[in-house]
């Protein structure tokens, strides 16, 4: 069902996509896989300053919102400042309406996995009626995959040395304060392999 939710948000991002055109999405999809990844990935770091931030998993959850909105804000009021001749090249129509309906449909997707993501990281995902949609509370729920691929993807692209670490990120966030089986203090260490 998070899965029909998320294809619906990437279709109305698809729509808004075609009416702009493919480098201001591309801009825009980019801008939103870096502060997803920022925001989650800064998250142990954020923890082990306000160590309290773990047990308080509301205040989790409206940190990791807000890193991720304001690096993003930050992020495109750059590219629409400094790439706005960009936009305006000339593309074929078919490419531009294509591609950019592709890159909108991705950003949407994306997009929605972290609001599901955050939802996630909230107490109340955790009451017997969310268990449908946020999962048993031992393994990571199905609808913030994207995210953590999207997340190493960027990892990848940046050729980070710890592979898989948003995974293990994720999953911390996502399980109940109770049994946390990643501690901010792992965000230092390297993976073992």
């Amino acid at each position: 069902m998070i899965f029909w939710f998320a294809v619906v948000a990437g279709v109305i991002f698809a729509v808004i996509g075609i009416r702009k055109s493919f480098f201001p999405m591309w801009a825009m999809l980019f801008n939103i896989l870096v502060s997803i990844y920022l925001s989650i990935m800064l998250s142990p770091l954020i923890v082990q300053i306000r160590p309290d931030l773990e047990q308080l998993r509301y205040y989790l959850a409206a940190c990791v919102a807000v890193i991720a909105i304001m690096i993003f804000v930050i992020l495109q009021v750059i590219t629409t400042s400094f790439l706005a001749d960009i936009s305006e090249s000339l593309c074929p129509k078919f490419f531009d309406n294509i591609g950019a309906g592709i890159l909108g449909f991705l950003s949407g997707y994306v997009v929605f996995g972290f609001v599901f993501l955050v939802i996630c990281i909230m107490p109340f995902s955790k009451l017997p009626f969310m268990k449908g949609f946020c999962g048993d509370g031992v393994s990571t729920p199905a609808g913030v995959k994207p995210v953590v691929k999207a997340c190493d993807f960027i990892a990848s692209a940046s050729m980070q040395c710890y592979p898989n670490k948003a995974g293990v990120v994720v999953k911390w966030l996502t399980a109940p304060e109770t049994k946390s089986e990643y501690s901010p203090a792992e965000a230092k260490e390297p993976a073992s392999q």
